[in-house]
């Protein structure tokens, strides 16, 4: 009987995507971004789940790190 073959292939194309679904719900996003320094042609490559407060970091509030010794820092990919 063809249709007792096509329920267990039914059943488990449903679980495969409702894990993908719960799986993809709980991660959080990421976004890669390439900045560049004008003042001293310097590029440097990142990644953050929250890109608005990382730029900030990068700009104004880290007081030590690389891109601290560059600034200012233009977004030139994310």
């Amino acid at each position: 009987d063809a249709s007792s073959n096509l329920a267990p292939a039914t059943s488990s194309l449903i679980f495969v995507g409702l894990f993908l679904f719960m799986d993809l719900t709980f991660m959080p996003m990421y976004t890669v971004y390439v900045l560049y320094s004008p003042n001293y042609d310097r590029l440097y490559i990142g990644f953050t789940s929250d890109l608005e407060n990382r730029l900030l970091s990068h700009n104004s509030l880290a007081k030590k790190g690389f891109t601290a010794k560059f600034r200012p820092w233009e977004t030139i990919y994310a």
